[in-house]
């Protein structure tokens, strides 16, 4: 007889007050685009958002920040168009 299958039930925190359980093992892998390597790692790219844009009410330069997935292998970062090469 076969082993069970062995799923790791993870929670998502605080979706409309209420913590919802998802199986792991339901998701979906996904390769860089560029190597097809299947790791990745965080980084953090920085914005500056003018303090004369539209929008900031606060009339100061604003910094965001926000996470991005780089490829281990290559560097490539994951959802970004892959450069063709032209010879």
């Amino acid at each position: 007889m076969p082993e069970p299958k062995r799923t790791i039930p993870m929670m998502v925190p605080n979706i409309g007050g209420q913590k919802l359980p998802f199986d792991i093992s339901q998701a979906t892998p996904k390769n860089c685009d560029a190597c097809g390597c299947q790791h990745f790692m965080v980084a953090v790219r920085l914005g500056l958002i003018s303090g004369m844009a539209s929008g900031n009410i606060t009339g100061r330069d604003q910094l965001v920040k926000f996470e991005v997935y780089l490829c281990i292998k290559c560097g490539h970062e994951y959802g970004q168009p892959v450069p063709v090469k032209r010879e």
